[in-house]
């Protein structure tokens, strides 16, 4: 595993580029943009792409991009990967992106010997716009154990390890760990003293199983240690199991899978991931989330964008804040969060992020969120001279409930 390094187009030059068109209509527009000037607008049937080489055979690769749509509009739209000659397909999800906000679609790809993927932002007709913007591939923070072995992973105590085709997450491999307790574990060099990094992996189990699944992540001296787990995964969805971890003087991190060898079948493990950046699920409670108001702030099962848990908010105007420290000043970090309310809620919600000292300041709301699919609130915050992002989640007050997941805090690279 390397600490991730990426590519981004944010659409601010003139004309195209090295974006190739097909089908209908594409260009470049100042309409709307998450970041600078411009966007990529996109009406009819078609689209743009463009081939991104010198990839590494075996390597994971997170592919994000945001879109957003005309008032009225119902043509889809999906992000489509392949490497050229049509192997190794991948594709987010189809839908009719908000004309409120800007939603997500990603996918995860893993390179073949032809080291290119051929990365399509399609439009599959319809009526109204499609904007696309902030397109970023993360490369080297992911591993999918597509060597077809362990090597570079340690394997101690009585697990039996090995990557198996059984069932993989993304490509041909995963890593399955059964029989007794033990673990297996890699060390990541080359991180950023003081920063936030987030370590996550996907988790699956066999039908019937009952072994548990620790994710452990250290400095590789035992300092920083934080773990999620030890818990048995789902055996028809992949879960994803994630920690917050901050970097020392070693520069490094090794991450544990940890089997607890006390029950039955077997546990799945892909597309490992260290990013630079921080993440917020709830799985842990409210764990570092600071209250204010009056707003009622509790972790439900309920609902969630991703995982167990969410954030549920209700009553009046208030929220929950957390400090996430080490960022470089005059950086600039992008500030995500997915948020839903019930029916008939009222109150709205708002992301809200300055430096700790309120400069800064960038705010996403206050709006209500739909009741039947969760949203994107994000801003882009540049960081100062106290190294700090305070990240608020706030409720306005008023009938119903929010719901609040995955709060993400990423540096823009460009």
């Amino acid at each position: 595993i390397r600490v991730v390094q990426g590519w981004h187009a944010g659409f601010e030059g003139i004309g195209l580029g090295a974006w190739n068109p097909f089908g209908a209509g594409a260009s470049i527009t100042s309409l709307v943009a998450i970041e600078g000037s411009n966007s990529l607008l996109e009406s009819g049937s078609g689209g743009v792409f463009q081939d991104l080489s010198g990839l590494v055979p075996g390597q994971l690769y997170h592919v994000t991009g945001r879109a957003h749509s005309s008032a009225g509009t119902t043509a889809q739209t999906l992000l489509w990967m392949h490497d050229s000659t049509g192997a190794r397909v991948v594709q987010s999800a189809i839908k009719t992106p908000s004309a409120v906000g800007w939603d997500v679609f990603e996918g995860n790809f893993v390179a073949d010997s032809t080291g290119i993927m051929r990365l399509h932002l399609f439009n599959l007709g319809g009526s109204g716009a499609i904007y696309w913007d902030d397109i970023e591939v993360l490369s080297g923070g992911g591993f999918g154990f597509e060597t077809g072995d362990l090597a570079g992973w340690g394997v101690a105590g009585s697990v039996i390890a090995a990557a198996d085709t059984a069932m993989p997450a993304t490509g041909a491999y995963s890593l399955v760990e059964s029989g007794g307790a033990g673990l297996v574990y890699r060390d990541v060099t080359g991180l950023d003293q003081g920063a936030p990094y987030r370590v996550s992996a996907r988790v699956r189990s066999s039908a019937g199983a009952t072994g548990a699944v620790t994710l452990w992540v250290h400095d590789t001296n035992g300092a920083n240690l934080v773990q999620y787990g030890p818990r048995v995964a789902s055996s028809s969805e992949w879960e994803t199991y994630s920690v917050n971890f901050k970097s020392t003087a070693t520069d490094a991190l090794r991450v544990h899978f940890l089997y607890d060898g006390a029950g039955t079948g077997a546990s799945y493990v892909d597309d490992v991931g260290v990013e630079k950046g921080w993440y917020s699920g709830f799985e842990e409670g409210m764990t570092g989330w600071n209250g204010f108001g009056s707003t009622a702030s509790t972790i439900t099962t309920a609902l969630a964008y991703a995982g167990q848990n969410s954030l549920a908010q209700s009553g009046s105007s208030g929220g929950v804040f957390q400090d996430v420290s080490g960022l470089v000043a005059g950086q600039k970090y992008r500030i995500t969060a997915r948020v839903r309310s019930a029916a008939s809620t009222t109150a709205q919600a708002m992301l809200w992020v300055h430096d700790t000292t309120g400069g800064n300041a960038v705010i996403d709301g206050p709006r209500t969120p739909s009741s039947s699919d969760w949203k994107e609130f994000g801003v882009t915050f540049v960081a100062t001279g106290t190294g700090t992002a305070r990240i608020h989640l706030y409720d306005s007050g008023g009938a119903g409930t929010l719901y609040w997941d995955a709060v993400q805090l990423t540096p823009v690279t460009r």
